[in-house]
């Protein structure tokens, strides 16, 4: 294991070599050579970067967990390594890296100087979309994000600097997303998902920006929810939006946050042209509806069914027990 991490820190290295400005493409003929190096392409846009537990849980269930009932019993469900596990961190970075610096030159910022990150250059090469279609699906995956851990710190810095782009971001920007920028809060995500002009997003990432920004409520968020519930098309973009949960994930966690459109829907209906301030009451309604499950049944009726449905019932009837026993 010592060994691996040596040899991934040295290969590592070199997609951190430093570049003074993006007049000039200084290191173009390194990654040039890097592609045309016999496995370097395999390694990176086919490698299945998840960790040793999500594949060890893949191989047990190869139609995933989504379906499994709560009282399934099995140790892979309980092991830490399927949920954080370092060995895909470790392996990840050099891909992934690569893969970004692929699409982008110039000088690249740490995560501690995250007014500095967007600074990069489109690189214009033969391996470039290829790139930003395989980063596309490693965002995609939220198996594959949990695995990959900070080793995608510098995905935000990627859209900052495709941001004015709009045909390469649009490359980018799919299914789980907005979701990942969430995740990487920390090293700008939120702040590099609030850069982006929301009226040239797939109707989906639209949709799911949605549901992001009302978890941020921050003035700049309300203000880019605005943009997207006075959309055109809003009601029905929402009618149409369908995301396929992650077969690696409980079911409910990948569709209770759903139970808000159908709320929201009803709110755009009586005011198609809402104000900031109108959105941030109905946020502020939304919460508490959402403390209470019980009280959201009537909009989870109308958008999941099923196992989900089911789970959904179940889980906002254990929480009220749950509640009323405690205040009994």
């Amino acid at each position: 294991e010592e060994a691996m991490h040596s040899v991934m820190a040295e290969m590592q290295f070199y997609t951190r070599i430093g570049a003074k400005g993006v007049e000039n493409d200084e290191h173009l003929g390194y990654y040039t050579k890097l592609w045309a190096t016999p496995g370097i392409p395999q390694l990176l846009l086919c490698s299945d970067l998840r960790s040793i537990g999500f594949r060890n849980l893949s191989a047990h269930y190869p139609a995933g967990i989504h379906t499994l009932p709560d009282s399934t019993v099995n140790p892979l469900l309980d092991d830490a390594s399927v949920w954080e596990s370092v060995n895909g961190q470790a392996l990840s970075m050099f891909p992934i890296n690569t893969l970004i610096r692929s699409v982008i030159h110039g000088p690249i910022p740490s995560s501690a100087k995250l007014q500095d990150i967007g600074t990069g250059a489109l690189r214009t090469a033969p391996w470039t979309q290829a790139s930003l279609t395989r980063l596309r699906s490693i965002i995609s995956d939220k198996a594959v994000r949990a695995s990959c851990g900070y080793s995608l710190s510098a995905i935000p810095a990627l859209v900052r600097s495709l941001k004015e782009m709009n045909e390469e971001l649009r490359l980018l920007l799919g299914p789980g997303f907005a979701e990942a920028m969430i995740e990487l809060t920390k090293v700008g995500g939120e702040d590099a998902l609030l850069s982006i002009d929301v009226s040239s997003a797939p109707a989906d990432v639209r949709i799911e920006m949605l549901l992001s920004f009302k978890s941020i409520a921050t003035p700049s968020a309300i203000t880019a929810a605005r943009s997207i519930l006075t959309h055109p098309s809003i009601l029905e973009d929402i009618a149409a939006y369908a995301p396929t949960p992650s077969p690696w994930f409980p079911l409910l966690t990948s569709c209770e946050h759903l139970v808000f459109l159908p709320f929201i829907t009803d709110k755009i209906k009586s005011a198609p042209a809402p104000d900031n301030s109108q959105i941030t009451e109905w946020i502020k309604e939304w919460t508490k509806v959402e403390q209470e499950p019980w009280e959201a049944l009537q909009y989870a009726e109308r958008i999941l069914e099923g196992t989900a449905l089911e789970e959904y019932k179940r889980a906002a009837e254990e929480f009220k027990a749950y509640v009323d026993n405690k205040g009994g």
